[in-house]
């Protein structure tokens, strides 16, 4: 099998308007139009009409519905720039709803329209494909005020004039062969797939067209698996995937029929009941439960949260309880630190989403979150001790430490739950794919908010990053140390690579701070899915510079509020395949919307941004 690895070439500056252009593996486009790009466009010198195809002639623009004006932009935007890398959108009939196509236009099939509360803008989103199959990784976003002005656009395109999209290997065939590689010969447990245009993981100049199988619950043959790896190289946090059920999606190969990518995953009116009881530390926390008949619940109706208790079960082969952790009384005392940790921290967090971010819950749609505490796995070494915590199958699950005197579960730790519900936040909008440089730009993400949202909650001075206790997961790394540090990332964890001198892997003490370190690594579980967990330090150290940058008054550029913000918008414009090039230039292109009406203000923080990102050597 190919191990893939999605590399993208240095940033260059567009000649027209000044639009950042990045072209990525010759074959990906990313365009980003910023607000003073389209006016440029706006007040250039147009041709006469008499001069102009039809359809592009000056005119009001269609804002019949959000989706139409954006397709209206985009096609007039194409239109206008006549470059050749454009025609990779194609220009066959452009749908506009309902309606037959009647208008020709970019080939983009609409995924998303939502309201972005922070910016008061609306978004509509689009995935590029040919002749009706989706291109992995293409997406086409438009952002709009309430007029249905267009504020911004992000344009990540892939080059298809040469794609054959008519395969030779049927999907029973694909169905088969997977079932062949994974060493199983049930192909009941796998889905039907999806007919995509991939981008070649290695030959950078090249396409497949590939059988997409998602969610798949049956895990690849790994040669380099180490049994020890886990707790050598130490996390918390979907690093342990061999504790999970299995969960990976596939691409085969639709003319040659072989394994080319792979990655894994990872309403009623109540009225609240204020309740109260000791957490892991011993503090006597109050919070939100609901009375139940005779009992107290553990379900807080306010913010949709129900904790149950698995007590100490596997959670492979127990059923999930459905009913919340109850008592009595509404004091719990310390009869359950474990739940009161999960029930106050998962607030704390949801509290920090709705009222910086206004996103509603971990889907922007106000689902429930369910917590699982006193969690144990039958992979782990010494069950019931699972020191491990994670999102998965939509909940939050919680393991536990043995700490000679008994269980202490890690709802204790703020930073770490943040961390794990943000994956969720991240499958919700980017759904970047975990394996490699995307996979390090997830769990980057997850490391951001975890500390923002500890110290926003837990710092003594909160809005004084000073302050701010920049380590992730005090106490669950090696030596009773921190897994992560994001103001050093070099003084904790320790990493592998190929040996260069040789056969096997070197081992190199201190996480990885600047993108002189990175070396592609292999897709596998040894090597961390391609080091999401290790180059992930690269992006935490420029965020934590972006976090500090001193401003010229001597204050901070930015409050640790608007860095969320800045950060939260990025991952929903981010594409699956998106990489730390392309988080930089989204940050750019969304602080200069946010600062849009202050234009030394803007300045200033695109600056600040830049440094930071400079800073670690990432261009």
């Amino acid at each position: 099998m190919t191990e893939p690895c999605f590399r993208r070439a240095t940033a260059v500056t567009g000649q027209q308007f000044a639009l950042e252009v990045l072209n990525m593996a010759k074959r990906l486009y990313r365009y980003k139009i910023s607000k003073g790009d389209i006016d440029k466009i706006a007040r250039s010198e147009a041709p006469p009409a008499a001069v102009m195809p039809p359809e592009i002639a000056p005119g009001a623009p269609d804002k019949s519905s959000r989706e139409t004006a954006a397709r209206a932009f985009l096609r007039d935007y194409v239109q206008a720039q006549n470059e050749p890398q454009f025609s990779a959108l194609g220009a066959g009939p452009m749908p506009l709803g309902d309606e037959p196509p009647v208008e020709e236009g970019p080939q983009l099939v609409l995924r998303q329209e939502r309201s972005e509360a922070v910016t008061n803008t609306e978004v509509v989103s689009f995935e590029q494909v040919k002749d009706q199959v989706p291109i992995f990784g293409s997406k086409v976003i438009v952002e709009m005020d309430a007029a249905q002005d267009v504020v911004s656009a992000s344009m990540d395109f892939i080059a298809t004039d040469d794609v054959d999209i008519e395969e030779t290997v049927s999907p029973d065939a694909a169905k088969a062969a997977l079932a062949e590689w994974l060493e199983t010969g049930d192909t009941d447990q796998l889905p039907e797939p999806v007919k995509t245009i991939l981008p070649h993981p290695e030959d950078e100049e090249s396409l497949y067209l590939a059988w997409h199988f998602q969610h798949v619950p049956l895990a690849p043959p790994d040669p380099d698996h180490d049994d020890d790896h886990e707790h050598a190289f130490g996390g918390v946090c979907c690093e342990g995937a061999s504790f999970m059920e299995p969960d990976f999606d596939y691409f085969i190969d639709a003319h040659e029929g072989n394994v080319i990518y792979l990655f894994p995953n990872s309403a009623r009116i109540d009225i609240p009941t204020r309740c109260q009881g000791e957490d892991e530390d011993g503090v006597n926390q109050t919070f939100f439960g609901r009375l139940d008949g005779p009992d107290f619940t553990m379900q807080n109706p306010f913010e949709d949260i129900r904790t149950l208790d698995l007590q100490l079960q596997s959670f492979e082969t127990t059923p999930v309880p459905t009913d919340p952790i109850s008592n009595t009384t509404n004091d719990w005392q310390n009869t359950n630190p474990a739940g009161v940790s999960a029930h106050v921290n998962a607030a704390r967090v949801l509290d920090f989403l709705f009222r910086i971010l206004k996103r509603d819950s971990i889907d922007g749609n106000g689902m429930e979150l369910v917590n699982i505490v006193n969690t144990a796995s039958n992979r782990a070494p010494n069950p019931p001790e699972w020191v491990n915590a994670m999102w998965y199958q939509d909940r939050m699950w919680y393991g536990q430490e043995n700490t000679g005197g008994g269980f202490r579960s890690l709802s204790r730790y703020l930073d770490i739950i943040a961390h794990e519900l943000f994956h969720g936040v991240t499958q919700h909008t980017a759904n970047l794919v975990y394996q490699g440089l995307p996979g390090a730009l997830n769990e980057s993400f997850s490391d951001i908010f975890g500390v923002i949202i500890s110290n926003w909650h837990l710092a003594q001075a909160p809005g004084d990053v000073n302050s701010w206790d920049w380590d992730i997961g005090m106490g669950l790394g090696s030596g009773g140390g921190a897994m992560r540090s994001m103001s050093d990332p070099s003084s904790v964890g320790r990493w592998r690579r190929p040996n260069p001198a040789g056969p096997g892997s070197q081992i190199v003490n201190g996480y990885p701070d600047h993108m002189n370190q990175y070396v592609p690594l292999p897709n596998s579980q040894f090597y961390d899915w391609g080091g999401v967990h290790w180059y992930s330090n690269i992006h935490n150290f420029a965020a934590h510079k972006v976090l500090t940058s001193p401003g010229a008054n001597g204050n901070f550029v930015f409050t640790p509020e608007e860095v969320g913000i800045l950060y939260y918008l990025v991952l929903t414009r981010l594409t699956r395949l998106s990489d730390f090039q392309d988080a930089r230039a989204e940050l750019l292109l969304v602080s200069d919307t946010v600062y849009a009406g202050n234009a030394a203000r803007a300045q200033e923080a695109r600056t600040a941004i830049s440094d930071a990102y400079d800073d670690v050597g990432i261009t």
